[in-house]
C-alpha cells in the first residue's frame, strides 16, 4: 500500500516537476489499486482549487479551475 501526500499529488497533476518522471516510473511498476490518498490531501486539493477559482480573473482561469475539480 502506498499513500500519496498532497505534494506528490501536485507533482503528478502538473507533470512538469523534474521529479515527475522518476515518480511516474516507480508508480507504473506497481498495481494502481495499491495507491491511496488521505482525506486531508483531498481536502487540501479542494481548498486550493476553491481559492484558485475565487481569485480567477478570466474565463480561461475559471475553466482551468473547474477542469481541475473534474480531475480531482
Amino acid at each position: 500500500m502506498y499513500i500519496l501526500d498532497t505534494d506528490y499529488l501536485g507533482i503528478l497533476q502538473s507533470q512538469n516537476d523534474p521529479v515527475f518522471l522518476r515518480l511516474w516510473e516507480k508508480i507504473i511498476k506497481q498495481d494502481f489499486h495499491n495507491f491511496f490518498i488521505t482525506i486531508i490531501s483531498f481536502h487540501e486539493q479542494i481548498a486550493g482549487w476553491f481559492s484558485y477559482l475565487n481569485k480567477a480573473k478570466s474565463i480561461k482561469e475559471v475553466v482551468k479551475g473547474y477542469l481541475m475539480f473534474q480531475g480531482i
